[in-house]
């Protein structure tokens, strides 16, 4: 495996801390990673979005994330703490205060990296986030049926699946579910103990 290192500069905070990882503030200086990563083919066939983008598509995006209003979205990168390395993203978006929901997502870019647990990592210290700092009281997310890690690793951290747009989009010749899932409050901190 090759190790792909970057230091984090000294004005770059530390948004949240884990055992193994840091959620770290997106910058513009990302996105050129983020180009890499959400053009290959199979990591953007796992997610929600199938176009091709630009170097400049990029920067636009994070500009308009970094400019956002953050009540409405809390967009993190995922970095490895040892050896220091940028892996991944996660964010908190469609923040609902007043009925105290909101919807999560999260990748990790770097093939090399996953199905090691850095993404259940990551999705903990955000829901944890959600819930205590945001007072949500429920977090919703999708995932594709053709993706059963991702959905493994959102029932352990305790979402339960809702419903499902049966064959809602068409990836690689073939219709995929959409499957809807949420986790309350009180489900999370039960399963985290």
């Amino acid at each position: 495996m090759e190790v792909k290192t970057m230091s984090i500069p000294k004005d770059f905070p530390v948004f949240l801390e884990g055992e193994r990882i840091y959620l770290c503030p997106v910058r513009r200086e990302h996105a050129m990673q983020y180009s890499i990563w959400l053009n290959d083919r199979e990591t953007s066939n796992l997610l929600m979005m199938h176009r091709v983008l630009s170097l400049e598509d990029e920067n636009e995006i994070l500009d308009g994330i970094i400019k956002s209003k953050p009540e409405h979205l809390v967009p993190v990168g995922i970095w490895l703490k040892e050896p220091l390395t940028f892996i991944g993203g996660c964010s908190l978006f469609d923040i609902d205060q007043r009925n105290m929901h909101c919807f999560i997502g999260i990748f990790i870019g770097d093939k090399d990296w996953r199905g090691l647990g850095y993404g259940g990592e990551a999705m903990r210290l955000l829901i944890d986030y959600a819930f205590k700092t945001l007072n949500m009281r429920k977090v919703c997310l999708n995932v594709f049926s053709h993706n059963p890690g991702a959905r493994r690793c959102y029932e352990k951290i305790g979402f339960k699946e809702i419903g499902r747009y049966r064959e809602h989009r068409y990836i690689d010749g073939e219709w995929r579910d959409d499957i809807m899932m949420e986790l309350f409050r009180d489900d999370f901190y039960s399963t985290q103990k």
